[in-house]
């Protein structure tokens, strides 16, 4: 079904509704600079991360983030 702007307006804090952050990273395999990224995730805490071209040296970076997010797919 559709959502209408009146059924985010339920959802919104104000209402007692649910709020989730989501962070979104197309991480390109090759990535420069995998610790900024990770200072990114690890100071803006979402509650929810999704992340696009990961490769095996990211999947050893991201290793940090387990304890914060244990649940992937």
């Amino acid at each position: 079904s559709d959502v209408c702007s009146s059924d985010l307006a339920a959802l919104s804090p104000e209402t007692g509704g649910q709020v989730y952050r989501l962070l979104q990273f197309n991480l390109r395999w090759n990535h420069p600079d995998p610790e900024r990224v990770l200072k990114l995730i690890e100071d803006e805490q979402p509650d929810i991360v999704t992340l696009d071209e990961v490769s095996p040296m990211w999947l050893r970076k991201l290793a940090r983030l387990e304890a914060a997010y244990p649940n992937r797919v």
